[in-house]
């Protein structure tokens, strides 16, 4: 968590963090901390997220869905 205060807009940081409410079955915590990104990324840079970044977002809300963690 500190690393993602001193830099909310690294996305490896951020992606770590998804992954941990994602294994955590926090669909819930996993939406508001990628939503938070993206508006933080328009904000302060004018910019989406990466497709990595998606891909990821969407891997992890279908695991929640089906149950797989």
């Amino acid at each position: 968590m500190k690393l993602h205060e001193r830099n909310p807009l690294d996305e490896s940081v951020v992606g770590l963090l998804m992954k941990k409410y994602g294994n955590d079955g926090d669909k819930k915590g996993l939406t508001a901390q990628y939503t938070e990104y993206v508006k933080l990324l328009k904000r302060e840079l004018g910019i989406r997220p990466s497709h990595e970044m998606l891909l990821l977002y969407d891997s992890l809300v279908s695991g929640i869905s089906d149950g797989v963690r």
